[in-house]
């Protein structure tokens, strides 16, 4: 029996007990020459220390203690963020904390690469229970983050046995675990948690016992009495909350200056509460190389809350840059929601194209639309039924003039969360036949076409949204979640087109 921890083993071997312990149990790790990356030298926070989790985080890999952390960071205004490098159960809460970035689904061969694009300086494996190998710890290592987790399954013993890490009590409460996070990386824990200069030593378990004491009372920041994560409220005590949905929206600007301005709906928010609906603006923890973008707008912190409240954004550099768009709204009211304008309100010179740059490639769409099969559509037109409970299944786009079918791709994500890959234009994308809408698409372009044309895309939803316009690659989906597609609007546009007027969401 080969097994890649001792602990692994031992479990399996509860479960085998005609077996012994003698050559039958082998201990071969999964990998090695992996390196432990030592504590973090003592500093200053630039607005906040970014904190890694990395993989599917799902309930069993500690959902729930992640959310709670960003809560507390939130609710305490800690200097701390947290950026899940993968994907959750529900990454809109996650968001609408407004204290972590999701950077959504990855391959195998991007998990390196992306996780050290985050720049972060602490990696967090909230894992509740025993993992066998866990290789977001191998990349965690490889990434060069020091890791913080806790006293649990192969994780623990690969700490313990090559450093790399600290390891804490399953038993603390959020606000604890975030004490333990800012007492490492402003030096003020390190003796106390085994860092020791710019080394780690592997802790005990008589060592990892102390911590939820030492993390109770000994901080600027403790939560005394607080409730652990593990041992909720009790009825009488718990308050009866309000669900808020939160529903994230990437949007790419090209360089310049925009309004984002809300034209109906909302109203005064009541002191001391969350007024919804509402919408947060807020940038990612990354953008482009070269790329800036600055937010101003009357309310601290980018959020948009009633009619007439308005916020600009100026985006400077050489490529476009990102916002997202988080909207809030009770769960129970999910029509209820603010109608925003976008406006550009600068203008960009260029020299007049020449003839042959203005001609715009001419397609069609194909759409498999549930219950009525295949229909085309003229680009530049909104295919699709609208109002019919008729979804896109799939799609293709079919009889391309002026540029090349491998210059131009999509992809799609189904209802069930899958997401298809980058298909070149007279492929379907999705599915005929099997009852499952699309909920999202995007579309871009390649070679030569990149640099003549932009694609300019808008969904329409069976919910009755409709988003605003996108471009070049970024995804395209409804604020409701797992909302239908039912209609796409495509322009291929000479890159010296006019802006496209502003539109009434």
């Amino acid at each position: 029996m080969i097994g890649a921890t001792t602990g692994a083993l031992s479990r399996l071997r509860r479960h085998l007990p005609g077996l012994s312990s003698g050559p039958e149990f082998v201990v071969t790790p999964w990998e090695t020459d992996l390196p432990t990356p030592c504590c973090p030298e003592p500093s200053s926070p630039n607005k906040r220390w970014r904190i890694a989790i990395i993989g599917a985080v799902g309930q069993q890999k500690g959902y729930d203690i992640l959310l709670a952390c960003a809560e507390d960071a939130a609710a305490r205004d800690l200097p701390l963020e947290f950026v899940l490098v993968g994907f959750s159960d529900d990454d809109a809460r996650l968001v609408g904390t407004g204290r972590v970035f999701v950077t959504g689904r990855f391959g195998e061969a991007e998990a390196l690469d992306l996780t050290q694009s985050q720049g972060a300086t602490l990696a967090l494996l909230p894992s509740i229970s025993p993992e066998t190998w866990c290789y977001a710890l191998s990349v965690a290592w490889r990434a060069g983050l020091f890791v913080v987790a806790f006293d649990l399954g192969a994780i623990a013993e690969r700490i313990r046995e090559k450093g790399g890490g600290v390891l804490v009590s399953p038993d603390l409460g959020p606000g604890e675990l975030n004490e333990v996070l800012v007492g490492i990386l402003d030096g003020s824990s390190r003796g106390a948690l085994g860092c020791v200069g710019s080394h780690q030593i592997p802790l005990s378990k008589d060592s990892v016992e102390g911590v939820s004491a030492l993390f109770s009372f000994d901080h600027t920041h403790s939560t005394r009495n607080e409730p652990s994560m593990n041992s909720p409220l009790s009825s009488s005590d718990a308050p009866s909350p309000v669900q808020i949905q939160a529903t994230p929206q990437v949007l790419s600007l090209a360089p310049g200056f925009y309004s984002l301005a809300v034209v109906e709906g909302g109203s005064q928010p009541n002191p001391g509460k969350i007024a919804v609906p509402s919408v947060q603006i807020t940038t990612p923890p990354v953008s482009a190389p070269g790329t800036i973008v600055d937010l101003f707008g009357a309310h601290p912190g980018g959020w948009l809350t009633k009619a007439g409240d308005i916020l600009i954004i100026r985006v400077t550099g050489p490529q476009a840059g990102t916002v997202i768009l988080t909207s809030f709204k009770e769960s129970d009211r999910p029509n209820e929601n603010l109608r925003l304008q976008l406006n550009r309100l600068d203008e960009t010179l260029q020299a007049a194209p020449s003839p042959a740059a203005q001609a715009s490639p001419k397609a069609e769409l194909l759409l498999h639309i549930s219950r009525q099969g295949d229909r085309r559509f003229p680009l530049s037109s909104l295919a699709g039924v609208l109002g019919q409970q008729a979804w896109i299944e799939a799609f293709s786009l079919e009889a391309v003039e002026n540029i090349r079918l491998d210059e131009i791709e999509y992809k799609g994500l189904t209802a069930n969360g899958w997401e298809t890959p980058w298909i070149p234009a007279g492929e379907l994308c999705g599915n005929r036949g099997m009852g499952m809408p699309l909920i999202g698409f995007c579309f871009r372009l390649k070679g030569e076409a990149a640099n003549r044309f932009d694609c300019v895309y808008e969904g329409a939803f069976a919910s009755g949204r409709r988003t605003m316009p996108v471009t070049n690659g970024t995804p395209c989906r409804s604020d409701v979640i797992g909302d239908p597609l039912e209609g796409i609007l495509l322009h291929l546009q000479p890159k010296a087109a006019a802006s496209p007027a502003p539109r009434v969401l």
